[in-house]
């Protein structure tokens, strides 16, 4: 679906933002910055980020009662790493 004259693109989600967001932006500015893209999309992200990022990025998440559908599409691996603090 080609995107007509009005319309924005949407953000591309990339490791260097997040990274650069997390330590100094709000949680509304980081949750704006990649609250509209696809859970499948959010859980990519966390798979590249490194265990501090993730687990800050989670608690975000968490914490404004938006894990859930991030969750579901996280690959086992990471949700165990999370919960049981070996991320």
């Amino acid at each position: 679906m080609a995107l007509q004259e009005n319309q924005i693109k949407p953000l591309q989600l990339d490791y260097a933002t997040i990274r650069e967001m997390l330590p100094t932006a709000t949680r509304d500015r980081v949750l704006r910055f990649i609250g509209q893209q696809h859970p499948g999309d959010i859980a990519v992200l966390f798979k590249g980020l490194e265990p501090p990022e993730v687990r800050q990025l989670f608690e975000i998440f968490f914490s404004t009662r938006r894990a859930s559908k991030t969750l579901k599409a996280l690959p086992p691996e990471l949700i165990k790493g999370l919960l049981f603090g070996s991320v």
